[in-house]
């Protein structure tokens, strides 16, 4: 902690109070009617004016900015802008950096601008510093004073609170791009530049700071791996897979000449497809970076992986699913069928077929069916509402008598009782139907019944609340089975 500015070098350029008039987010002309003169809030050069009045929107005729008009003779307290700049300075081998906040003020017919201190940084190979201007109680008082910061960064400031705050515009200034020290004699700005030709502050503080501390960003940066270079110095982000502080490219991606190649082909490569090769690479240890869209590691399943090596080599079914060009979850989920079929897993043509895609959708299909087999065979096993056939002269209940039957129910009644099915065969409730004594086939209202016969729902059409006279019938119903024993009254 300190009261005096660390680097006294750092002084506001000459040009930086132009450049962020330049780039302000909006433009003004202030008129003067009587001399018909006005003044480019941007360029700062007065241009005639014709039929402009008080807030028209026009273009300066110097730097062909969109301007708003403001007569001189109202008031503009109001009228400011706020903001942050960065700009560069360099002292031999050292880059030095600067971030101000500043206000502009138009208030006057020619805006001026006022700086306020932000950050300082201090940038070479042996250190990578910054400094940060904050209010601290210190002895009883609260004073403005350097701090030493813990990362080299561009801290974002949010003003206001929810919906109505912002973060404060950041910006670069660019003439300053080349006021780097010897220590930055070999770095390449341009992939710091965005679309529309600006620096963002973040990416070039990020790049210098990572550019002086690993000698790898150079090197990835000259071999071509532009987005591996982007992801650290702009995103920070960090990979066990790459030796940052390796001085060749095998060391830092820590690929042989070969991996290298097929690395560079795909997209320039990316840490996240470094990182995915070198998990996989672990079970399939012939894996090319060309066939690596086929695994993934979040969907490899090892225990299942294990299984299948029990009926071939880790080797031919690598070679099988690259050749035939398979994912690798299609593959499992296709090994998962043949189990679920008890098929002979022994067979080769069973295991690797010529055409995987038709073999995959038929033992699908075989699936899908024996799973309805057995559903349906436990469905009927559902013995809850075995005996509870009830009726008077009006009604009548009855369980539902197949998964058919309880899917009609669920689409004529418009609920969801047709996706019972899975429910009843394991048990967990039975489903009933009440219906007129004169159509028993028509769905009317729906009874759910729990293990130990308590009504858990009694619904008609879109779950509406049946009428006071099937209520009683239920509630006779209910009073027949406490009298049979089933259940207890009141359930």
């Amino acid at each position: 902690m300190q009261k005096e500015k660390p680097y006294k070098i750092l002084k506001p350029p000459k040009g930086l109070e132009r450049y962020i008039l330049m780039h302000a987010d909006k433009g003004y002309l202030i008129t003067d009617n009587k001399t018909r003169i006005g003044t480019c809030s941007c360029c700062g050069r007065p241009q005639k004016i014709y039929g402009l009045k008080h807030n028209d929107t026009a273009c300066c005729a110097h730097c062909n900015r969109t301007v708003i008009v403001k007569e001189s003779r109202y008031g503009r307290k109001k009228l400011e802008e706020r903001g942050r700049i960065l700009y560069l300075k360099k002292y031999s081998a050292t880059t030095y950096a600067e971030l101000l906040h500043y206000t502009i003020d138009y208030t006057t017919t020619i805006p001026t601008v006022l700086y306020a201190e932000s950050d300082v940084y201090k940038l070479n190979k042996e250190v990578q510093e910054r400094y940060e201007y904050v209010r601290l109680y210190v002895n009883g008082t609260w004073q403005w004073c350097w701090e030493k910061a813990r990362t080299v960064k561009i801290t974002d400031v949010f003003r206001g609170f929810g919906w109505k705050g912002h973060y404060i515009k950041t910006i670069f200034y660019n003439p300053s791009i080349s006021e780097t020290g010897t220590d930055l004699r070999y770095a390449d700005f341009s992939i710091c530049m965005d679309e529309l030709g600006q620096y963002p502050p973040d990416y070039v503080i990020g790049y210098i700071n990572n550019f002086l501390k690993y000698p790898s960003i150079e090197i990835l940066q000259k071999s071509g791996f532009l987005h591996i270079v982007k992801q650290k110095s702009f995103y920070n982000v960090g990979s066990r897979a790459i030796n940052w502080r390796g001085r060749n490219l095998k060391k830092i991606l820590k690929l042989d000449a070969g991996e290298l190649t097929e690395f560079r082909k795909i997209n320039m490569g990316e840490i996240y497809t470094l990182e995915e090769y070198k998990k996989i690479k672990k079970i399939f240890l012939m894996l090319s970076f060309k066939y690596i869209h086929l695994f993934r590691w979040d969907s490899i399943n090892k225990n299942q992986i294990e299984e299948i090596i029990k009926y071939m080599t880790i080797e031919t079914l690598y070679k099988y699913v690259c050749k035939n060009k398979i994912p690798i979850t299609d593959y499992q989920d296709y090994f998962s069928d043949l189990q679920k079929l008890q098929l002979n897993l022994a067979n080769r043509r069973i295991l690797r077929p010529k055409d995987f895609v038709k073999a995959h959708a038929e033992r699908a299909k075989q699936v899908v069916a024996l799973q309805n087999e057995i559903t349906l065979k436990k469905f009927l096993e559902n013995d809850i509402a075995a005996g509870l056939e009830y009726n008077d002269n009006k009604y009548l209940i009855r369980p539902a008598a197949s998964p058919e039957e309880l899917q009609k129910e669920g689409d004529v009644l418009g609920h969801c009782v047709g996706t019972y099915i899975n429910k009843m065969a394991d048990k967990r409730c039975a489903i009933l139907f009440v219906r007129l004594s004169a159509e028993p086939n028509n769905p009317l209202y729906t009874i759910e019944l729990s293990p130990d016969y308590k009504i858990k729902q009694f619904r008609g059409r879109y779950n509406s609340t049946p009428p006071e006279d099937a209520k009683k019938f239920v509630s006779d119903w209910t009073e027949w089975l406490a009298k049979t024993k089933r259940i207890k009254k009141g359930a």
